[in-house]
């Protein structure tokens, strides 16, 4: 079995093996390897473009505890300054080369992700929500990807960050209910939508409200404010916003084969996030194959994903089935 993948593996590092008493698949093995690849690939091009990231959440978690992944996780988290994410939207598309695909709302409308990932379109990985249930056409890129978290700034004045939620809140509504229109699937007819979105292509800004929803993320990106947070994450749990002193520094550390840079005030994110973080827990991963999520590392999502249906939601359960 092949992987495409770029990064020279040490020779036995797909082998099985059982990590803090958990046994981690040869599978598993090889969804980390393309990761690490494309891991690695992230490095490349954002050191060649002065882009600051760190490895975040889990990640960040198996970084330290670990020196490489908690062994019963399955992706990779990183986070980047907003400044430096909108300037990666603007050049990921064109610098990630095959196999990797730099991929946003941008690159792809319709992910509704709200954040970007890198994949490798040469791989699969389909999660749980979109094999159970029917989640529009979902006719997207489903390799195995690095998920690429925005860092926001947040105003220090507590009346002017709730003006700013209000006005995130008041445009992302819209942008996301007509992006999932336009984009997400073969909708029920809606003449107010058709409407809009008659109007932004007779003023050629289809992607308008979603432009005005990221400017407004963008808003306090210069500058420096006490807190900063993962928006997306923080609407569901107020844990994802720290305090700014937290990426002033960085420092690098191992993680598996390589070296990931990580925020000097590591502790503290981790303690936020985690607690006692260096007690020893097993937990369930979001993506995990223990959950239903589907893997393949050897062949492309498209024999997975029909591009008008989706999912090929029975090929995909008869995959998982076969390899219990």
């Amino acid at each position: 079995m092949t992987m495409n993948i770029s990064i020279n593996l040490p020779h036995d590092f797909l082998g099985a093996e059982v990590r803090s008493n958990y046994h981690v698949s040869e599978r598993m093995k090889r969804v980390w390897a393309v990761q690490l690849d494309m891991l690695n690939e992230i490095d490349r091009v954002f050191s060649a473009h002065n882009i600051r990231w760190w490895v975040f959440g889990g990640t960040l978690l198996g970084a330290i505890r670990h020196k490489g992944y908690i062994p019963w996780d399955d992706d990779i988290d990183i986070a980047v300054p907003r400044k430096d994410y909108d300037l990666l939207r603007t050049i990921g598309p064109k610098l990630f080369r095959h196999p990797y695909f730099y991929q946003d709302e941008f690159s792809e409308p319709g992910i509704m992700y709200g954040h970007a990932k890198l994949r490798n379109v040469e791989t699969t990985m389909i999660t749980e929500k979109y094999i159970i249930n029917n989640n529009g056409s979902c006719a997207f890129c489903h390799g195995v990807f690095v998920d690429i978290f925005p860092l926001d700034n947040i105003p220090d004045d507590e009346k002017e960050r709730e003006n700013w939620i209000n006005d995130i809140k008041t445009i992302a509504v819209p942008a996301w209910r007509l992006r999932k229109y336009s984009h997400r699937h073969i909708p029920v007819k809606d003449n107010n939508m058709d409407a809009q979105l008659a109007l932004l292509e007779e003023i050629k800004r289809p992607n308008l409200l979603f432009e005005i929803y990221e400017q407004l993320l963008s808003k306090y990106s210069v500058g420096n404010t006490q807190k900063v947070c993962i928006y997306g994450l923080w609407r569901k749990d107020s844990r994802w916003i720290f305090n700014n002193t937290c990426f002033k520094e960085t420092e690098y550390v191992p993680f598996e084969f390589l070296t990931v840079p990580i925020p000097g005030g590591y502790n503290s994110v981790l303690t936020q996030l985690y607690g006692d973080w260096w007690v020893m827990r097993q937990d369930r991963s979001m993506h995990s194959e223990i959950n239903g999520s589907f893997y393949d590392t050897e062949h492309s999502y498209e024999m997975y994903v029909d591009k008008v249906c989706g999912v090929k939601r029975d090929l995909v359960k008869h995959m998982l089935e076969s390899t219990k």
